[in-house]
């Protein structure tokens, strides 16, 4: 009897399984369509490319955001289920600025590829976590092990996604090289390359996303997407620096 209830009990995690990578599929396509970047792109414009980063910065957050949602007592396909979406998230992140891989400006296609490579390596993590989940989902073991093994690999997905997150500071940063440009009479760099509405535009999208926290700079503690957003935000909101369609 006991034998027979495992078997069904085998049985209907399979069909579950596949219900959630049959589900995965067709609403990873879905969300892929979701999530292309604009057809029309000026990969040399430092504006456009920071609209791009934006993107990819809200695609990101919420990645992250969306695990927080996840709680402790549900099952092992319901955190399968979150973690692809949140690789799908990153996807999407990636796919935002990877045009910009091949721009001329070499500030705007060194950050882009940096950006890139970070959510790349972030939905790798997750989908060789969900691999693993995968294995602990089919085993023998009983239920409180195979919550054990669960909670040892979420920990072990979350210092790797610390270490990859560490990553998107540079590019971000990078990418702020190509809002400024030289004053022609005074050699120094306080001209923006960003008209005075491209500037409010970006500044809007960011608050948008993250809050007016970000208004306020870094912070300690601060999610590394977060703080990256806030690099961004103070960049392009510098006073000191001149916007290009301000009078001479």
């Amino acid at each position: 009897m006991a034998s027979r209830e495992a078997k069904m009990t085998k049985s209907k995690i399979r069909v579950f399984y596949l219900a959630l990578t049959v589900g995965g599929l067709f609403s990873g396509i879905a969300h892929a369509d979701l999530c292309l970047p604009p057809a029309n792109m000026e990969l040399d414009s430092p504006y456009r490319y920071v609209l791009g980063l934006t993107d990819a910065f809200a695609y990101g957050k919420q990645g992250v955001e969306r695990f927080g949602k996840y709680f402790e007592n549900e099952g092992i396909l319901e955190l399968m289920w979150v973690v692809k979406r949140e690789a799908d998230d990153y996807l999407c992140a990636a796919a935002q600025v990877e045009p910009y891989r091949k721009s001329k400006v070499e500030a705007i296609a060194g950050s882009a590829d940096g950006v890139v490579n970070v959510f790349s390596l972030l939905a790798q993590h997750n989908q060789a976590f969900n691999s693993k989940l995968k294995a602990v989902l089919f085993s023998s073991g009983s239920t409180t092990a195979k919550r054990g093994t669960t909670t040892e690999t979420i920990a072990d997905l979350r210092k790797l996604q610390d270490d990859t997150w560490k990553l998107l500071a540079p590019s971000t940063l990078l990418a702020t090289y190509s809002l400024a440009e030289a004053d022609p009479e005074t050699h120094r760099m306080s001209r923006s390359r960003l008209s005075t509405s491209e500037r409010e535009e970006i500044k809007n999208r960011l608050i948008k996303t993250f809050g007016k926290e970000i208004t306020e700079g870094i912070k300690a503690g601060q999610p590394a997407i977060t703080a990256s957003a806030a690099v961004v935000y103070h960049f392009v909101a510098d006073s000191a620096l001149q916007s290009a369609d301000a009078k001479k």
